[in-house]
Formats: structure tokens, sequence, C-alpha cells
């Protein structure tokens, strides 16, 4: 198996905040679709920003760094996850060998 066919990421610059964003797996990809065939689609998007999300430099007010589960992305403002989420979608749906950090 090549290499551009394995998980890869990118390190986004969103809101001068770095976000790591990575290619989801087969497995992923089949749970959010039956997420969305059940018109389950809000679930498949958090299941989907969970996994796709590898690392970031938000904190909290105590300065450490916030895990990335559902309950700290339910707490940011939407206009933010949206952007995060436009870029992880967009770096999801390019060929293996476009994506270049």
């Amino acid at each position: 198996m090549t290499k551009s066919y394995l998980a890869q990421t990118k390190v986004f610059d969103i809101d001068g905040e770095k976000i790591t964003i990575g290619s989801y797996n087969y497995a992923l990809q089949k749970q959010i679709t039956d997420l969305s065939i059940k018109e389950k689609t809000l679930e498949a998007i958090d299941l989907f920003l969970e996994n796709s999300i590898k690392d970031w430099t938000l904190t909290g007010e105590d300065n450490k760094k916030l895990p990335i589960t559902r309950e700290v992305l339910n707490t940011l403002a939407g206009t933010f996850v949206n952007k995060i989420l436009a870029e992880a979608t967009k770096f999801n749906q390019l060929n293996p060998a476009e994506v270049k950090n």
C-alpha cells in the first residue's frame, strides 16, 4: 500500500488557532454514512469532527489545551466550528496525492 492512501494530516490556521485536520478511514466513513441514512445528520457531523480534528491550540481559562470532544465542540462559537467543518470536509474530499502540508 502506498503512503498516499494512509491517513494524512494538514495544519490549518483558523481565526488564529492551529487546527490539525486528518483524513478519516473507511470504517468511519461507513459509520457517518449510516448515521446520515438514518437522518441523524447532526450526530454524523459530530462524529466527523471528533475524528477529523487531530490536534488544536485551543486552551481553556487555565491555559490547558482543551480536549477534542463533542462537549467542547458544543461550547465553541458556531461560526468557528463551521470554519473547521468546512476545512475538514474539503480536506477529506481531496485525492490522497493532492494532500500536502
